[in-house]
């Protein structure tokens, strides 16, 4: 489980930096939950997709825990703060 956590980050840390899609595998009664979770359909390619490509924010050290609180996580690969999206909750869901 541990191994897959990590191979999860790599890929998305992967995908962030090149901007890359993550493809998804949802079944077909399940794909209005998809897209509630912010999945969207390449009609080319006939497949389901996220961006991995994060808000980050430029948080000064005294402001992390204001940032924390409010709901901003911590990048430890790019070392900044962003604003969390439902990318990894899809990629749980449908890889």
């Amino acid at each position: 489980m541990l191994q897959l956590a990590k191979a999860l980050l790599v890929a998305l840390a992967k995908a962030q930096a090149d901007d890359t899609r993550i493809w998804l595998k949802v079944p077909y009664s399940e794909k209005e939950k998809a897209k509630e979770l912010g999945a969207q359909w390449d009609a080319k390619e006939k497949k389901w997709y996220c961006s991995s490509k994060q808000e980050y924010l430029n948080v000064p050290y005294a402001l992390k825990d204001k940032a924390k609180a409010l709901g901003a996580k911590w990048d430890p690969l790019a070392k900044k703060w962003y604003i969390p999206d439902n990318t990894a909750q899809l990629c749980k869901m449908f890889t």
